[in-house]
């Protein structure tokens, strides 16, 4: 105990307890199973709890709040909402979305596959596309624009421009322009 004082207590399972008071007070409780809670309250609250399978609910709220629900399965959706609001919703596959809206925005779509896609929208942009495979392409656009394509080989392309452009490409086995072997 002091100006922020730690308590816990574990029981003889996988579960316990434990909390910590002061300005900012946190305290946790974790059930025998793989679930549990925990909840921090002062200026900005957080609020967690999980179930006893792979799923769980967590939110917090204050100046900007965030909430997030998982499913039994691998997918579940959750969102902050506030000044800048951030959402997300996973499918019971490996796919999912998720958008952040304010004064910057952000969107992700994956799909089922190892693939995907998601793009931020704002003063400064940032979209990426990633294919089933190992490759892909993502792309930042705004003051200073970057943007990367990857192949299904251990090559791939990225450029940025901006006050300082900076353009690369790689194949399979070695790099292809010619100004990389410039001196």
């Amino acid at each position: 105990r002091g100006r922020h004082s730690r308590c816990a207590s574990h029981s003889r399972g996988s579960g316990g307890t434990w909390c910590s008071r002061g300005r900012h007070s946190r305290c946790a409780s974790h059930s025998r199973g793989s679930g549990g809670t925990w909840c921090s309250r002062g200026r900005h609250s957080r609020c967690a709890s999980h179930s006893r399978g792979s799923g769980g609910t967590w939110c917090s709220r204050g100046r900007h709040s965030r909430c997030a629900s998982h499913s039994r399965g691998s997918g579940g959706t959750w969102c902050s909402r506030g000044r800048h609001s951030r959402c997300a919703s996973h499918s019971r596959g490996s796919g999912g979305t998720w958008c952040s809206r304010g004064r910057h925005s952000r969107c992700a779509s994956h799909s089922r596959g190892s693939g995907g896609t998601w793009c931020s929208r704002g003063r400064h942009s940032r979209c990426a596309s990633h294919s089933r495979g190992s490759g892909g392409t993502w792309c930042s656009r705004g003051r200073h624009s970057r943007c990367a394509s990857h192949s299904r080989g251990s090559g791939g392309t990225w450029c940025s421009r901006g006050r300082h452009s900076r353009c690369g490409c790689c194949t399979r086995c070695r790099c292809g322009y010619r100004f990389f072997f410039r001196r």
